[in-house]
């Protein structure tokens, strides 16, 4: 399926762009059609940069306010994919930027994406763990705490397999480096 989607992507896409591309050169002439492509990346860039922004000062009061933002990253990563669409040059990927950045038709594919996630997490295709659940080695102390609650933990080693002795003492000229 990725394998279709990147030959879609790399092969089908580009020629039907420079078809669009050389039609509208013909239709429109070719300094005209330049000047179209142009103002598009300039214009998309310029816009992107202004709806990223704003998501990131989305993404900072929600954090602040301690509120979960899995819509907001969502919409930041589709406007980072559609200011990529909007510099390529090409009318099929402008108009699909377009609609990434734009915040009324983002919104569309936004509950698109979330169903396709949830979909793909009911059939286990994507896993989801959280700090607290997770397994040995991810977000968990190596002694087996949990390093999110909030009273102290005892830390008194509990034998010899716990203390580690490492014995120093400072150089004087002429001695080696060992402690021995």
């Amino acid at each position: 399926m990725v394998f279709l989607l990147l030959l879609f992507c790399f092969t089908v896409v580009p020629i039907v762009e420079l078809y669009l591309l050389i039609q509208a050169g013909s239709m429109f002439g070719t300094l005209n059609t330049l000047a179209i492509v142009l103002f598009t990346g300039v214009f998309g860039a310029y816009f992107s940069k202004l709806e990223g922004r704003n998501i990131l000062m989305q993404l900072q009061r929600q954090m602040k306010q301690s509120v979960l933002p899995a819509d907001t990253m969502l919409s930041g990563a589709m406007v980072f994919v559609g200011g990529i669409l909007l510099i390529t040059p090409g009318f099929l990927t402008v108009f699909f930027g377009l609609s990434l950045v734009f915040p009324w038709t983002r919104a569309i594919y936004l509950s698109a994406l979330k169903v396709k996630i949830a979909r793909m997490i009911e059939k286990g295709t994507i896993r989801v763990y959280n700090a607290n659940q997770a397994g040995p080695g991810f977000g968990r102390d190596p002694f087996g705490a949990d390093p999110f609650r909030d009273e102290p933990r005892d830390v008194t080693p509990r034998g010899p397999a716990d203390v580690i002795d490492i014995s120093t003492r400072q150089k004087r000229d002429g001695e080696s480096e060992s402690p021995n």
